[in-house]
């Protein structure tokens, strides 16, 4: 998971990736979120008035994916992108390559990619907006023949 934007704080423990990103404090009530862990790397950290980018998803079922035509170039579990700071115009954190989300400050966050596992980028200031939905996930049984 990604980071909370108003204090200093680590991003959450991903239950089958990798870590979130670090927040960033501005010290004036206002900061910026750390990107979402992905499933083949930690989520970035915020960085002044920048969101972090969320980590790369894996590329570990790419042969089964081609096979099967899902996934985004093979890659799963991408980790959502953090919110970056509205009032300084700075940047919002792109989704991790495995259909991550990508973050707003003006709407939702982008919902992660279908089929994917991908975790959705943040949403926007304000109570009037959420965080984009996770990706749905994906089950592929192999067995020999």
């Amino acid at each position: 998971g990604g980071s909370t934007g108003r204090i200093t704080k680590t991003g959450g423990v991903g239950s089958q990736g990798y870590n979130g990103g670090l927040s960033s404090d501005l010290g004036d009530g206002y900061g910026c979120a750390g990107g979402g862990g992905g499933l083949g790397a930690n989520g970035s950290n915020a960085s002044g008035n920048n969101g972090g980018n969320g980590g790369a998803g894996t590329n570990t079922y790419s042969t089964w994916a081609t096979a099967t035509n899902t996934g985004v170039s093979g890659y799963y579990g991408g980790g959502g992108g953090g919110q970056g700071n509205k009032l300084t115009s700075g940047t919002n954190g792109s989704g991790g390559s495995g259909g991550g989300g990508a973050a707003s400050y003006t709407a939702n966050g982008t919902a992660g990619t279908a089929n994917t596992g991908s975790g959705g980028g943040g949403g926007g200031w304000g109570n009037s907006y959420v965080g984009g939905a996770g990706g749905s996930g994906l089950v592929i049984v192999r067995h020999p023949i």
